[in-house]
């Protein structure tokens, strides 16, 4: 069985260089000396940045068909917002893509975890909050198109509901007798 080849390779390349440059630098900025830590604190925050806007708005949309926003509404209220393709989309995805996909967007944010217990186990609190920073936007991203996957999966699910149903009723209104309902005939002038 041949290969598939990525539909979106250069999108999938930005997908995970991001994440695995942010999660570098933060490793090997320490081999400067001491005075790295801001040098570390703005690479791994910027980087963890731009990750976080390439995977919110292109990625997500181009390797596995959902988008995700958080909307602020008049009244002061906070609602997330998820955003999927329609069913053929979704059914043509990439499957190499989405594999890419969400193996780097689960595994990122768990190496920004097991950072987070090195540094506790350390007592290095300066070092944490690069990390915090890192794992909350990684993990927001995680967090929301995982709600945007179990969100496209249920509007799906509830069409195909919707069509069996609707195809059962059918079936049965025609086994019954009451098959669609014939033409009404015009009324015929009479004489009076």
């Amino acid at each position: 069985m041949p290969q598939q080849s990525y539909a979106h390779p250069v999108a999938a390349l930005f997908h995970v260089a991001f994440k695995l440059a942010a999660l570098l630098v933060y490793l090997f900025c320490g081999w400067f000396g001491n005075e790295s830590f801001v040098l570390n604190f703005l690479l791994v925050v910027l980087l963890s940045a731009v990750d976080f806007w390439t995977v919110k708005n292109v990625s997500g949309r181009l390797l596995v068909g959902l988008r995700w926003w958080n909307e602020v509404k008049e009244d002061g209220s906070s609602a997330w917002v998820y955003e999927s393709g329609d069913e053929q989309k979704l059914a043509a995805m990439n499957p190499n893509d989405g594999y890419v996909f969400w193996t780097a967007l689960y595994v990122a944010p768990i190496c920004w975890l097991v950072f987070a217990v090195l540094n506790l186990l350390r007592f290095s609190f300066d070092y944490l909050i690069i990390v915090a920073v890192a794992f909350v936007l990684t993990g927001s991203n995680a967090l929301g198109y995982t709600y945007a996957s179990r969100d496209a999966k249920q509007k799906i699910q509830g069409r195909l509901q919707g069509m069996a149903q609707g195809a059962v009723m059918n079936t049965l209104r025609t086994a019954m007798g009451f098959g669609p309902a014939a033409p009404a005939q015009p009324a015929q002038a009479g004489r009076v």
